[in-house]
């Protein structure tokens, strides 16, 4: 429900970037595990999501999305 609450408000996502917190690890893993439940199976498979993770060794990639939602906001704000 989640999921649908945010592609309702934002559109739907075709690649989600998350860091390798353990939350969102956690929030794949539920995913997966609620995946065997029909409805949850049929919403997932039309979405066509792909999550990806930013490499482990790699801590400056969140920097750069951050910096790209803040110019995206930035000009928002001004329009």
């Amino acid at each position: 429900m989640l999921l649908r609450r945010f592609a309702a408000r934002r559109g739907v996502p075709n690649l989600m970037v998350s860091d390798n917190a353990k939350t969102f690890k956690a929030a794949e893993k539920a995913v997966r595990k609620s995946y065997n439940q029909p409805k949850v199976k049929s919403e997932l498979e039309t979405q066509q999501i792909t999550w990806r993770y930013n490499l482990k060794s790699a801590p400056w990639w969140g920097s750069f999305f951050q910096r790209m939602v803040r110019r995206v906001k930035r000009c928002l704000g001004k329009c």
